[in-house]
């Protein structure tokens, strides 16, 4: 949970949806563990590719590895 929004994975793929239960978002088709929010960056290892760091802004856009 970061602000008014819970970050989570839910069918193998990585969401955001707000704390009243409105505006459930999918951000990446990405099998998120490990799951991190710090500032307007989600960190998460990617279980789809090898376990690298990956890295998203909370509104979905600029997805990057993080090696």
């Amino acid at each position: 949970v970061s602000g008014d929004w819970i970050y989570y994975d839910y069918a193998t793929d990585l969401y955001k949806i707000r704390t009243d239960g409105s505006n459930k978002t999918k951000l990446s088709g990405d099998h998120p563990w490990f799951i991190n929010v710090v500032g307007d960056w989600i960190y998460y290892t990617n279980t789809d590719d090898g376990y690298k760091t990956y890295r998203i802004r909370t509104d979905g856009s600029d997805r990057q590895v993080v090696r």
